[in-house]
């Protein structure tokens, strides 16, 4: 048809003919290029979200450095992952070394005094009972080593607990933890508070624990508790001393790695569910999905 409208049709018709055709060369242009864009736009969508996802990693990795005690997740054993020896610096082991030697050889009798007076808190004498059945090994030698650690882990874990319970304005003070050897003290305050400017001179400074930094001390006591409790820790039985629940204390745990399950749990003559923390080798932190994160950012 369009061939004899060029041959024997009239110009006006001609031209209307010639006129489609651009358009519909125009078309099909339109189209191709919108396919192309939606191709590229769909390369680049792909890019960026790899993109996120390698720096998702990096970041999450970067703040579990920062909030972690030294961790080690390619190892054998659980008590590799966050080893002793980096939890405990040496000289604050020296610096308790008369308080730990008083825990681990304490007759029972003495945990009920320092329950009355409130000398230890509730999880640090919870654990102190159990050293008692470490002196009833087929193996003297290595049940008094495991003992020493866990006073050790104790005796470090009462004085990070008294920080971590002082009012912001405590913290402030000269002397915050006047009951610590001044070593840990400096080594605490260190660690786990920061001095801020206060006013626009910035000549005054006061003392502070921010958010990050209190998480940074709840992770480093929650593993000193999985070096006490053999890496299987009931999650419940903190709640008193962490002044939170189990459910926000479980997050904190599978932050570290660890697995937790429900067990039932005989007390007495009543059964109750308990959560209980376990860390395993080899170890696999959570990783939180680009989805999750999106809808923080949105949100937050």
């Amino acid at each position: 048809r369009a061939a004899l409208t060029n041959a024997f049709g009239s110009a006006r018709r001609q031209r209307f003919l010639k006129e489609r055709e651009r358009h519909a060369d125009h078309r099909v242009a339109v189209s191709d290029a919108t396919v192309i864009t939606k191709a590229m736009h769909g390369q680049k969508r792909l890019k960026q979200e790899a993109s996120e996802a390698d720096n998702l990693e990096s970041g999450t990795a970067d703040e579990r450095t920062r909030l972690l005690p030294p961790f080690n997740p390619d190892v054998s054993y659980p008590q590799d992952v966050y080893p002793f020896e980096k939890l405990i610096p040496s000289r604050i082991l020296e610096a308790l070394a008369a308080e730990s030697e008083t825990l681990a050889t304490a007759p029972v009798s003495s945990y009920d005094t320092w329950s009355r007076q409130g000398t230890y808190p509730k999880c640090v004498l919870d654990r102190l009972l159990q050293l008692s059945s470490l002196s009833n090994s087929n193996k003297p030698e290595k049940a008094s080593e495991n003992r020493m650690k866990i006073a050790q882990c104790l005796a470090y874990l009462s004085h990070m607990l008294a920080l971590f319970r002082l009012p912001g304005y405590d913290i402030q003070r000269k002397q915050p933890l006047p009951d610590t050897p001044p070593t840990v003290t400096k080594h605490l305050l260190d660690e786990f508070t920061a001095l801020v400017n206060r006013g626009e001179s910035g000549r005054l400074k006061i003392r502070t624990m921010s958010p990050l930094l209190r998480d940074r001390l709840i992770y480093h006591m929650l593993a000193l508790i999985l070096h006490c409790d053999n890496f299987k820790t009931v999650i419940d039985d903190l709640t008193i001393d962490f002044q939170m629940s189990s459910d926000v204390l479980k997050r904190y745990f599978v932050y570290m790695g660890c697995h937790v399950n429900k067990e039932d749990m005989k007390l007495g003559t009543d059964v109750t569910t308990r959560q209980r923390a376990s860390l395993k080798t080899p170890v696999k932190f959570p990783v939180p999905s680009l989805n999750k994160i999106r809808k923080q950012t949105i949100l937050g």
